[in-house]
């Protein structure tokens, strides 16, 4: 009897210990969000201009003075006390997209307080919802929603923990999407980054650590820029890298894509040497560049480049944008 018992009782532990009831609940580990490339969370549908800025690369690199020139400490400052404590500069990318709807839609990589940037948000809109999303096929770190009613239309926040924030206005979807991308969700749509004309455009912006792209069409008066060549122009990119020694300097790139015709190269040149002459462009120093100006043409699009001084180019356009940059900074 003794055995026996003494069998039963191990028995009846074991069904305990595998029964769900005395089973330790343990929380699903939930996968990061990717968000490693900011500009791959865009689709193309409706997306009219993207802008990534490095502003840690671009402020450890040799146009440090020049871009302190332009936005003076006291501005980044000032601009992070009115924004929940978000300072650009500790910022790695920060994204700005524009839709033909005119939507806005800015992503920031870097490090903030999720309650200063929420508490931000809710003194400019009226509020009305909040939630968290942790992904639907499998669980992924929480993204937090906040959204509601402004001036601008409707507006949403989105937050990764600490370290991503989204923020869209006008029509609210374009994060919602972003949010997809980030969990890999959507198999049929690809990022407008590695599509036509985008993946062309990003190949020979490399990795600067300020590129601005743009889709056509172009019509109306910007159809006419550029000696016309815009208005056949299906993209462009913009593209300042941050040169090594002194004095400090940037090259600028440019590649537009289309079909310009056999007279492209000069009607570029001629288009470049009118901005480089009026008032704006002499500011800047484009009539005395410390390089002349690369052009090279294909039948299907047109590559330029050109280096200049990074101080001079800042005086300019501190002198030309000094109210502008003031207004942005405030907003």
């Amino acid at each position: 009897m003794h055995r026996r018992s003494v069998l039963s009782g191990a028995f009846t532990l074991a069904l305990g210990a595998c029964s769900p009831k005395g089973a330790e609940h343990v929380e699903p580990i939930a996968t990061p969000l990717d968000v490693s490339e900011p500009e791959l969370l865009h689709a193309l549908a409706g997306l009219r201009s993207l802008l990534i800025m490095e502003p840690q690369r671009i402020l450890e690199s040799s146009v440090h003075e020049a871009v302190m020139r332009v936005v003076s400490a006291e501005r980044f400052e000032a601009f992070a006390a009115s924004h929940g404590g978000f300072d650009l500069r500790a910022a790695r990318t920060l994204t700005i997209a524009s839709f033909d709807d005119a939507t806005q839609f800015v992503t920031a990589l870097g490090s903030f307080s999720p309650a200063d940037l929420e508490r931000w948000f809710r003194e400019r809109v009226d509020i009305e919802g909040r939630a968290i999303d942790r992904g639907r096929i499998r669980p992924f770190e929480p993204l937090t929603r906040t959204w509601g009613g402004s001036r601008r239309g409707r507006e949403q926040l989105g937050m990764v923990q600490s370290r991503f924030a989204m923020w869209e206005a006008g029509r609210l979807g374009p994060l919602r999407v972003a949010h997809l991308f980030a969990q890999g969700a959507l198999k049929k749509v690809k990022p407008a980054a590695t599509l036509e004309p985008l993946a062309t455009l990003r190949k020979f912006a490399g990795d600067a650590p300020l590129r601005w792209y743009a889709l056509g069409p172009f019509e109306g008066a910007q159809a006419s820029a550029v000696a016309g060549l815009l208005g056949a122009c299906t993209g462009l990119t913009l593209a300042i890298v941050p040169l090594p020694g002194l004095p400090a300097r940037i090259e600028i790139r440019c590649a537009m894509l289309g079909t310009f015709g056999e007279h492209a190269r000069s009607r570029f040149v001629a288009s470049f040497d009118v901005i480089a002459n009026d008032a704006l462009g002499r500011l800047c120093g484009l009539h005395e560049r410390l390089s002349d100006l690369r052009v090279q043409t294909w039948e299907d699009r047109i590559e330029a480049s050109l280096i200049l001084e990074s101080l001079r180019t800042a005086e300019g356009l501190r002198a030309a944008t000094d109210g502008t940059v003031a207004d942005v900074m405030k907003w």
